[in-house]
């Protein structure tokens, strides 16, 4: 059985998802091969949160394991240089390499390509003969600096050369292969029609080309009659656009394919030939004068939205999902009821037996071993959950041993690092069920993310677990150091250090995956007076029934801790303020409850405050303060209900 890894930068830019459905379309159905798709990103890019913690993806497919890779390559340029992306790939050149869009000069390396020469002869010759266009202009990405931008800006110059057409420096504009930068060079450089003294501009892609169609109507020019308009990539946004785009199309999926039968005819060193050109052909359409597209596009608007809210669907219940689910193999259950929502066939999941810190400037260093925890077969509600399960070293190989009979009819995958922040926890592995890489990116986001605070929770759970066992002999050989430096030794809650660590993990959490919930702070009542007026036995025992109290009043999900003496924190996910008060009434009825079971001679009472966290603040030290200015306010409130009574 072969690997092939696949690396993109990322799973939801057009180009991207086209260029992947292309390799998906090439393997699938075969059994011979298996193919690992990962969203790697770069490492230390200051880009977005955790974005570099995806690189990790590209490391664990840097073992033994893989045979060959295949690196789509021009979804890169837009976060990096040429040369430092050549240096970023440079390590996986010890294996045959695919390049898709990037010629690579090593014996090692292969690509495929477009020549976009004969493509641009082809459209500039139409516009001047066709609809007898003089005035040509051009919107470059030149200042982007990648292989594509200069290689169709060069095409542009040849073609105007080749049929006898001046090229105007002047007329030269520079985005950055988005309709915004498109359309702020259009607001620096054309300020009325008097300065529009071209009749066709041709764009170096077409989100480029819609932001000027954007720009020219709203000033009031007529397209195609006073202007016409051409882009470059035949993306849906070429067909959907009004009016319908005109674009070279260098068939994106069609390159994907073709890299595949590259990779795969190299597996058996079938091919010589370093380099393979996909032709490129033209899509006319109304923006240059051609016909129009109405019918074509208003089916696939129609196609686009029953996608949409469907992808909606899936999203909203993966909220649900999230909200509902605690420990791994809580986790691991739920998964395998609902698998069908998450468009795989299969998930793996393994895990390190610590996660560990890395920040944005370290270099990701691939562990020595890892540790299968489950397995979950979707379509034969097949599953095997082991949280003590086999332990092997990621280097050599990517499938634990018990799995490997799971994995011998071959398939595509996805493999995504599990991290939370700046934290890596493990991997999972995603059997496909279709190429729907956007979405797959959206669901595995949430789903690792789910994974990592499930971990937290469930090493919770056994340090409790094991806490509850050994009782008195806290102190003996048999007790971890990490659960003694964890946990408040009076209720068994987490103490401060363990609650401000994993408390922060769930906010974190809640940032990385747009949910909102509660930060709480709680005072026990009249803790001196228990003190001076039944003795510490009491005060003890206040503080353990109210630890009680709290555990039972909250969800099995929420963080609930120990801050000190008669302080406490909790937080939890989901939980709107609105509920706080019902949450106060809750927590009041059973203080009287385990006074009246206990025969306590005084009567619990806490005070609580809450405030609201979201992805805009999630500094737990801050909503912690915040949530105590709230409980003052709250004492006086509950001290004057209490005085009522």
């Amino acid at each position: 059985m072969k690997n092939i890894a696949v690396f993109s930068y990322n799973f939801t830019v057009e180009y991207a998802t086209s260029i992947l459905k292309g390799i998906f379309t090439y393997f699938e159905g075969r059994k011979d091969v298996r193919i690992f798709y990962a969203q790697t990103k770069l490492p230390n890019i200051d880009v977005g949160f955790f974005e570099y913690q995806y690189w990790a993806a590209a490391e664990y497919l840097h073992t033994n394991a893989i045979d060959e890779v295949i690196v789509v390559s021009n979804s890169y340029f837009y976060y990096t240089s040429t040369e430092e992306f050549l240096k970023n790939i440079k390590p996986f050149l010890n294996k045959k390499l695919i390049s898709v869009g990037l010629e690579i000069n090593d014996e090692n390396a292969y690509y495929t390509n477009t020549n976009c020469s004969d493509a641009y002869d082809e459209i500039v010759a139409h516009m001047k003969n066709v609809h007898g266009c003089k005035n040509f202009a051009f919107f470059s990405a030149n200042p982007i600096g990648s292989v594509e931008a200069k290689e169709r800006f060069e095409a542009y110059k040849r073609a105007l050369k080749n049929n006898g057409l001046e090229y105007k420096e002047k007329n030269v504009f520079d985005g950055y292969f988005t309709s915004s930068s498109a359309q702020e060079e259009l607001k620096r450089r054309i300020k009325s029609l008097d300065d529009v003294d071209f009749d066709v501009i041709i764009c170096a892609n077409d989100l480029m080309a819609v932001g000027c169609i954007d720009y020219f109507l709203a000033m009031g020019l007529a397209i195609p009659d006073q202007l016409k308009i051409v882009g470059f990539d035949n993306t849906s946004h070429a067909a959907l656009c009004n009016p319908a785009l005109t674009t070279i199309d260098p068939a994106i999926e069609q390159q994907g394919t073709d890299a595949a039968e590259l990779a795969f005819k190299l597996l058996d060193n079938k091919i010589k030939e370093h380099n393979l050109i996909t032709p490129l052909n033209i899509k006319y359409r109304h923006s240059c004068g051609c016909h129009s597209m109405t019918g074509v596009r208003n089916m696939d608007t129609y196609r686009n939205l029953l996608a949409y809210y469907d992808d909606i669907s899936r999203i909203d219940f993966l909220f649900d999902f999230v909200r509902g689910t605690s420990s791994l193999e809580e986790i691991a259950n739920s998964i395998e009821k609902v698998g069908y929502m998450f468009g795989f066939t299969s998930i793996t999941a393994c895990m390190y037996e610590e996660p560990f810190s890395v920040t944005r400037t370290e270099k990701f260093e691939l562990p020595e071993t890892v540790r299968f925890v489950f397995y979950l077969d979707l379509d034969k509600r097949e599953k095997i959950i082991d949280q003590d399960g086999e332990v092997y070293n990621p280097h050599q190989k990517l499938i634990p041993s018990c799995l490997e009979n799971k994995f011998s009819d071959g398939g595509q995958f996805i493999l995504q690092p599990i991290f939370l922040g700046e934290f890596q926890y493990g991997y999972t592995i995603c059997k496909l069920r279709r190429p729907t890489f956007a979405m797959n990116s959206v669901v595995l986001k949430i789903l690792t993310s789910v994974l990592a605070q499930g971990y937290d929770y469930t090493q919770t759970i056994r340090y409790a677990k094991n806490l509850d066992s050994a009782n008195h002999a806290l102190t003996s050989h048999n007790i971890d150091l990490k659960i003694r430096s964890s946990t408040d030794e009076l209720t068994g809650l987490l103490n401060r250090r363990g609650f401000l660590t994993n408390a922060q993990k769930v906010v974190s959490l809640a940032s990385e995956i747009g949910q909102q919930g509660l930060v709480c702070f709680a005072d026990l009542d009249g803790l001196k007076g228990i003190n001076d007026n039944f003795g510490h036995e009491y005060g003890d025992i206040a503080i353990q029934l109210q630890s009680k109290v709290l555990k039972e009043a909250f969800r099995q999900t929420d963080i609930v801790g120990r801050l000190s003496g008669d302080e406490f924190g909790i937080v939890s996910i989901g939980m709107d303020v609105s509920y706080i008060e019902t949450m106060r009434t809750k927590i009041e009825e059973l203080d009287v409850q385990y006074s009246k079971d206990n025969k306590l001679p005084f009567e619990l009472s806490i005070s609580l405050g809450a405030v609201p966290f979201d992805s805009e603040n999630t500094d737990l030290a801050d909503l912690l303060k915040k949530a105590d200015a709230n409980l003052y306010e709250q004492k006086e409130i509950h001290h004057a209900r209490m005085k009522k009574k």
